[in-house]
């Protein structure tokens, strides 16, 4: 019916940094399709550096409503590493064990 298509995960990565919300929903929607993919990105991106620009911290956030939306042990993993310096991923974290 639908002709899948190939998600660039790093594509995806600059999208969700976009302040039009429509682009940034859909790149969270095509990450969320890849989830192995989208875990092991948000692994090695998330852990460079504080957000310091508002696209930054866009794309921080969606990031971290990812990781708790696939909510896997490697997820988990990357919201707890993140969650040593950021209060979100914290929050995340407490309502993924909330929901346990």
């Amino acid at each position: 019916m639908f002709e899948k298509k190939k998600v660039d995960a790093k594509v995806c990565w600059d999208e969700i940094a976009l302040p039009q919300r429509r682009t940034a929903y859909i790149a969270f929607c095509r990450l969320r399709s890849v989830p192995d993919e989208a875990v092991a990105l948000l692994k090695k991106e998330l852990v460079k550096a504080a957000p310091a620009t508002e696209s930054q911290r866009l794309r921080c956030t969606w990031a971290i409503r990812l990781l708790e939306d696939l909510n896997s042990a490697a997820a988990r993993e990357v919201l707890q590493d993140v969650g040593r310096n950021n209060p979100k991923a914290q929050a995340a974290l407490k309502r993924l064990k909330r929901n346990d």
